[in-house]
């Protein structure tokens, strides 16, 4: 069927290479077809190419080829490399770069060839290339400490929300948190006392939050909680069930001793011409309102500013 010299040539070529008739039979595979495949081409010559092709794919690959072959060759595909996949013959999934072009015809039946190059190493470097940029993007915006997201992840988040806001007309809370006291914990037990407490606070919280709340730890002490869709009122409800929840709970630290702190929290709303930098400041002015009135409490930025004033 083909000549001696390009016989040899595709004996030795690392990259299989397959030729189909216009009814999508298999007219000849070359022996890196059959390792990349795993059948003998004793018994794919002579069959339907669909015996290696996915099921989806085999139930429209005669259709094309048909297509092709009555209507000419579609440039747009021939002779272009594309993902492809085949099936080997133990079932198993193989993607593949696909090269397609025609080649003369062959016992007056148009054929086709094709040059398919094994891309599973390819395929499982770029999973892993993606994977690492996954971790490294989740690690960029991930507080090391309490795996929480950090101020940057913050900031965005904050961002996202006001635009959403500003579009919907919907309300939307921030919430800044601060350990009171933190301090006395760092020098009674430590650096390492300290990091236990904030991971344990920063759980308890959690646990307090509902789904759609977003959490982040900002500063040293300090954390953020960000409402979507809620109002001052309901905010404060759920603030103040954090507040109860890390109030009531006592730390036990690994090395020995126990931990019991409080939060105090400041509540800012949305308004239309906030942002990120103002809503922000709000809640601070909230939060050192609260702690200007005793510590371990829930203040409003509308509660801040009539302390302000009187201040």
């Amino acid at each position: 069927m083909l000549g001696a010299v390009l016989e040899d040539l595709l004996t030795h070529a690392l990259d299989a290479v397959w030729m189909v008739d216009e009814d999508g039979t298999v007219r000849y595979m070359n022996p890196a077809a059959e390792a990349l495949c795993g059948f003998d081409r004793s018994e794919l010559e002579g069959q339907p190419l669909a015996r290696i092709l996915p099921p989806e794919v085999a139930a429209v690959h005669d259709q094309h080829m048909r297509h092709f072959a009555k209507q000419g060759p579609r440039f747009d595909v021939m002779g272009k490399v594309r993902d492809f996949s085949i099936v080997d013959a133990d079932g198993k999934l193989i993607p593949v770069g696909l090269r397609a072009f025609e080649v003369p015809p062959q016992d007056g039946r148009r054929c086709f060839g094709a040059i398919m190059r094994d891309q599973r190493q390819q395929k499982r470097l770029e999973g892993e290339r993606d994977r690492l940029l996954h971790r490294l993007a989740q690690q960029a915006l991930t507080d090391e400490l309490t795996d929480l997201p950090n101020r940057r992840a913050f900031v965005e988040e904050l961002e996202r929300v006001l635009a959403a806001s500003r579009r919907s007309g919907g309300p939307a809370s921030l919430a800044i948190l601060d350990i009171d006291h933190f301090k006395r914990v760092n020098d009674t037990f430590g650096h390492p006392g300290g990091d236990w407490t904030l991971r344990a606070v920063a759980k308890l919280c959690r646990a307090a939050l509902r789904g759609e709340d977003y959490m982040a730890r900002i500063g040293g002490e300090e954390f953020a909680i960000v409402f979507r869709g809620t109002d001052l009122a309901a905010a404060q409800t759920v603030a103040e069930r954090v507040r109860q929840k890390v109030e009531q709970t006592t730390i036990q630290l690994p090395a020995g001793g126990e931990v019991e702190v409080t939060l105090s929290i400041g509540l800012a709303a949305f308004e239309i011409d906030s942002d990120p930098d103002g809503w922000l400041a709000a809640a601070d002015t909230a939060l050192y309102a609260a702690k200007r009135g005793g510590r371990n409490r829930v203040a409003t930025a509308e509660r801040a500013a009539e302390v302000a004033r009187t201040a």
